[in-house]
């Protein structure tokens, strides 16, 4: 039995990150934001769900970052995405981010920062078994990256 078959750490922590996401939403709904404080969301604009005006999308086709702070309204959150009205140049308009489009959430305030992997929220959220070979690939693929460290090979090796 393969470990990503018991434990899948990764799509457990993105999970728990993205309920921290909508937890901070319905806070801010609910009692704003304190004055002078911001939250900044990112988010893949290419993402077939986002909504968002084709003027804005042309000059962020990959991604954009908005901010939370004086001048939005009407904040709605839902279980797959959340949508408020702001501005961009002074034109009010709608958007609608898909949670999985979110790459990062930053609330300089706090100094609070949190990176968020949207491949993983998209394999989770398919359930056949192509889709779970897929998430592996994936793990497996970033694994070989070095981006993780083995601890095997700092061990002392004895031989008794």
């Amino acid at each position: 039995m393969n470990n990503m078959d018991i434990v899948n750490y990764q799509n457990f922590l993105n999970e728990v990150m993205l309920e921290l996401v909508k937890t901070v939403l319905n806070k801010v709904k609910t009692d704003g934001l304190p004055e002078n404080n911001s939250i900044y969301f990112s988010f893949q604009t290419d993402n077939p769900m986002v909504k968002l005006s084709d003027r804005v999308k042309q000059i962020y086709p990959k991604e954009i970052t908005i901010v939370l702070q004086y001048q939005f309204h009407d904040l709605k959150i839902e279980s797959e995405y959340f949508s408020v009205i702001i501005s961009f140049d002074g034109i009010k308009e709608t958007v609608h981010v898909p949670f999985s489009s979110l790459t990062g959430v930053i609330d300089p305030n706090n100094g609070f920062s949190l990176k968020l992997n949207p491949e993983i929220t998209k394999l989770s959220d398919l359930n056949d078994s192509n889709s779970l070979k897929e998430l592996e690939n994936t793990l497996t693929n970033s694994k070989s990256s070095n981006k993780i460290v083995i601890l095997d090979n700092f061990r002392n090796k004895h031989k008794d």
